[in-house]
């Protein structure tokens, strides 16, 4: 019974599937990876022979001041590091087709999203938008969140939500 036991075990180890992720920079292979987490990743079909490809949706930044986002940074991930006594906005670009913008308070400060003054704000389809030029305000709690897009020329929606966000007028 030993022996079965054993040549099961060996068996078990030779045969079970093991995989490795090459990482890719520029086309240069950086090596392999294990545990990965895809978080705010997007698994695509491309690649050849098993391959996946990993798209991620833009650049991480935190900020602990003011922030003037540009069309260019669509896809952007702010975490606001600011004290908490302190109060920082986040102002959008003009909205357009295609944006995303993700704000993440990882402390207690105060954070404000201000659209141009023609743009609006839509928490849910079908809802009351803000008035035109109107600003979100978070209730200065840790972890409060909110991923904005914008699919035309005049408003934001949102698409996710985490804590209490607030029109608070311009």
């Amino acid at each position: 019974m030993k022996k079965i036991f054993v040549i099961l075990m060996l068996l078990a180890f030779f045969v079970s599937p093991a995989f490795a992720i090459g990482l890719f920079e520029g086309g240069v292979n950086k090596g392999q990876a294990h545990d990965l987490d895809f978080i705010g990743a997007n698994v695509g079909e491309e690649g050849q022979g098993g391959q996946r490809t990993i798209h991620v949706f833009g650049d991480i930044e935190q900020i602990t001041t003011n922030d003037t986002l540009t069309a260019a940074e669509a896809g952007k991930v702010l975490v606001v590091t600011a004290a908490k006594t302190q109060t920082v906005v986040v102002t959008l670009p003009d909205a357009e087709a295609d944006l995303q913008y993700t704000i993440i308070c990882s402390t207690d400060a105060l954070v404000r999203i201000a659209p141009q003054s023609g743009d609006l704000i839509v928490f849910t389809v079908g809802s009351t938008p803000t008035d035109a030029g109107d600003r979100l305000q978070n209730n200065s709690t840790t972890n409060d969140s909110i991923t904005l897009v914008s699919p035309d020329s005049s408003n934001w929606y949102v698409r996710t939500i985490n804590g209490t966000w607030t029109d608070i007028g311009q």
